[in-house]
């Protein structure tokens, strides 16, 4: 079950360990254009459980995240360091796409307002969704409407 409706998604192994992944709940929807998301990809029992259920004891452990796209692609980062990541991307290409999972985001501290202040930007659109015991934030820069 995923939001209390009837889903599937797979378990992968990789090298020797066993992932979460949902390809659907990841792929582009009309709201996101093309936009391809990775909350689902190769994750952890744990950060899984948020969104789905599932009769755990007859399925592997999964519980590694050497495989999680994040963790790969170094998008695992602390609010300062995802200021400083955003920075670098809108100098790059100010119409891109961006996701990063943070390790110490606190709402009542932090917020996406800065990106409104880089050169280039006319608009953003962001998500903050529920990563574990960490936030994933999407961000749609210059993106039309």
């Amino acid at each position: 079950m995923a939001d209390n409706q009837l889903h599937a998604w797979n378990l992968v192994k990789l090298d020797g360990e066993w992932y979460q992944i949902d390809v659907t709940w990841d792929d582009p929807t009309p709201d996101r254009g093309d936009f391809v998301g990775h909350e689902y990809f190769n994750i952890t029992d744990d950060i899984m459980s948020d969104t789905h259920e599932w009769q755990e004891d007859k399925y592997d452990t999964c519980d590694s995240d050497d495989y999680n796209y994040y963790k790969k692609n170094d998008l695992i980062c602390t609010y300062v360091q995802f200021e400083q990541k955003i920075s670098e991307l809108v100098k790059e290409n100010p119409t891109a796409n961006a996701e990063f999972v943070l390790i110490d985001y606190d709402e009542e501290l932090y917020d996406m307002q800065f990106i409104t202040q880089l050169d280039g930007i006319r608009s953003i659109e962001y998500s903050i969704e529920e990563y574990g015991k960490h936030k994933v934030i999407q961000v749609y820069l210059n993106q039309k409407n």
